[in-house]
């Protein structure tokens, strides 16, 4: 039946719909419903069980799924020390725990290896140590050809010579050539990916074999070769995170331009024969794309930084579709990612973040299909909900912007009343 309210408009119970100047306060009073089925509504969600750790600075530097269950590694020690392995809502220790930070994570022959002050291999019940340690640290772990490749700072590894890159066969540690050295700081690899049937090494470093290549370059299994002269930076520019897109290979990092190209600051895209800007080149400095995935068919690139493709805004996080960037909806994160990792439909964003879409978050958030009418995060929409919105109007809150127009005015009442009345999947 329909209910009618003096001074308040009308709500039809058998179809959810109210009708009204006052749409807040109908809803609030009818309790609408819906037959409409949930849809998909991007956002951003909280889940409980933060990580943390003392003053004056840590964060998530890797992640990866494992068996099924969430690993985020880094520098932190709460819940548990620098690699945590999430099942359910909480948050356990890795075997006995890992006591040094944890710089990268690979899944790789039904193990996952764990990049840090050495490499160790976790089975889902125990560590082991393939072929020994090394004399340094592992920032950046990958797979090529069915091997294992490392990379970071280091001279050794399992008693073999080897500039800054190895390979693991299963068996036995080898060097890459002469590897990846010089640099204006201390020569590193941080990141490894593929490309056009090569591996990909990116980093710090200005030779690669005997070459003179700038912070990014390829290995077809004998030699080091180069896309054009690489990336570089006015003071330090290193390759942090390279990916595979629609064919094409993206590099981020915190370069500044292509020799013999021009300005490309933060990204940079080859396009088999030199690097081109991704949108139009930033003149912003000192900001760092550390992460790249695709995600939903999209290229996420995430970091440090502000804005993105010649000033797009978005904060630390943003999507490319082949054209265009664009910010996630609900808005970036504060400060930086440090890992990004999907997870099913969602996709998992980690680093030094204390808020995501400007919730308060415990420095990991989840990006998907979120319930945005339950505004206060509970697990359930009901009539708090409506307080909590009327609350983030009221303080100007982005949040309250339901609509996304830019503009804080009754059309987002309504907006909010139409998603309430949708629910959520």
């Amino acid at each position: 039946m329909t209910g009618e309210l003096s001074g308040l408009g009308t709500c039809d119970r058998r179809t959810g719909q109210c009708a009204s100047a006052r749409l807040l306060r109908c809803a609030l009073v009818c309790w609408c419903t819906s037959v409409a089925h949930a849809q998909c509504i991007e956002g951003w969600r909280i889940e409980p069980g933060p990580l943390g750790g003392p003053p004056p600075f840590w964060q998530v530097r890797a992640g990866a799924m494992y068996g099924g269950d969430l690993y985020l590694g880094g520098d932190f020690t709460i819940p548990v020390p620098n690699l945590a392995r999430r099942r359910g809502d909480t948050w356990a220790a890795v075997g006995a725990g890992v006591s040094l930070p944890v710089y990268s994570l690979l899944v790789h022959k039904d193990r996952l290896y764990v990049g840090g002050s050495g490499i160790r291999a976790w089975d889902g019940k125990s560590f082991s140590v393939p072929g020994g340690g090394t004399n340094g640290a592992i920032f950046a772990l990958g797979e090529w050809q069915g091997d294992l490749y490392a990379g970071g700072i280091f001279t050794t590894i399992g008693g073999v010579s080897a500039g800054n890159i190895a390979r693991w066969n299963g068996a036995a540690w080898s060097s890459l050539g002469q590897g990846l050295s010089v640099a204006t700081i201390q020569p590193a690899v941080h990141v490894i990916g593929t490309y056009a049937g090569n591996l990909v090494a990116g980093g710090d470093f200005s030779k690669a074999g005997t070459s003179t290549i700038e912070n990014i370059a390829r290995w077809d299994g004998s030699h080091w070769n180069g896309f054009a002269s690489g990336l570089s930076g006015l003071d330090y520019g290193p390759v942090d995170a390279v990916c595979e897109y629609r064919g094409q290979l993206y590099a981020g990092g915190r370069f500044d331009y292509a020799p013999g190209v021009g300005l490309m600051r933060q990204i940079a895209r080859w396009n088999g024969t030199q690097w081109e800007a991704v949108g139009a080149p930033t003149t912003a400095i000192a900001q760092t794309v550390h992460e790249m995935v695709v995600w939903n068919g999209e290229l996420i690139a995430a970091g440090e930084f502000q804005s993105i493709g010649g000033g797009i805004p978005a904060q630390s996080i943003a999507r490319w579709d082949g054209s265009r960037w664009a910010s996630l909806a609900g808005g970036g994160v504060e400060w930086i990612v440090g890992a990004v990792v999907p997870r099913g439909s969602d996709l998992v964003v980690a680093g030094y973040i204390v808020s995501a879409g400007g919730q308060p978050a415990g420095h990991w958030a989840v990006y998907g299909c979120a319930c945005y009418p339950d505004c206060n995060g509970d697990g359930a929409l009901n009539l708090a909900d409506f307080g909590c919105f009327t609350t983030k109007f009221a303080l100007g809150d982005p949040y309250a912007d339901c609509n996304g127009d830019g503009v804080r005015n009754l059309a987002d009442f309504g907006c909010f009343t139409t998603r309430f009345a949708l629910g959520c999947p």
